[in-house]
């Protein structure tokens, strides 16, 4: 089944109006970069989405919650993990209501110049298996406590934005800790 049919299926069986990410703005200073950065992520996901049958439809159906506020600002993954984990308890959304409420992503100091690093035109140009962008994915159930089959997972992960379309339909059955690829490594399923 194709990534956007997967999507538009969830959507159906959860009886949800849209699905996307959470994503944490967590470095201020700089709005003009902030909108390049956002508006990159969106073309790469727009761009991965339109590949497949069914793309527009699921495009459609893309909602963003950003988050941002100062205090963000360098905010580590365990204090994102916790803001993640109770904006989800005041949606009323537990366990099993699928990756929106399981995984949010960061913009970071760090992933935003990686994003910035190369032109729109390189991006076009290179397409997205050469892009060295990357934004942070948090597992909101990660715990220290519990064991993985990696012992190197921690909870989160570098993905690529044109991988996340991906990243959701696999976490959907499987979690992230199932497509985690390493330590430093960037999440390029797509």
């Amino acid at each position: 089944m194709s990534t956007t049919s997967a999507i538009l299926q969830w959507i159906d069986s959860m009886h949800e109006p849209n699905w996307g990410y959470v994503i944490y703005r967590c470095t201020y200073g700089d709005d003009d970069a902030w909108n390049k950065t956002f508006a990159r992520v969106r073309t790469h996901v727009e761009r991965s989405l339109k590949r497949e049958e069914h793309g527009e439809k699921a495009l459609e159906k893309l909602d963003w919650v950003v988050q941002e506020s100062v205090e963000l600002g360098g905010a580590d993954t365990q204090e994102i993990r916790r803001r993640f984990n109770d904006l989800c308890n005041s949606w009323h959304k537990s366990e099993g209501f699928g990756t929106r409420y399981e995984i949010c992503l960061i913009v970071d100091d760090e992933s935003m110049k990686s994003i910035l690093a190369r032109s729109p035109e390189e991006d076009e140009r290179d397409g997205p298996r050469r892009s060295p962008a990357f934004l942070k994915a948090v597992d909101r159930k990660y715990s220290p406590d519990e064991s993985y089959d990696n012992e190197t997972y921690t909870g989160e992960m570098k993905v690529t934005a044109y991988a996340l379309p991906r990243l959701y339909v696999l976490a959907l059955d499987e979690g992230m800790a199932t497509w985690y690829p390493g330590q430093g490594v960037t999440f390029r399923k797509y």
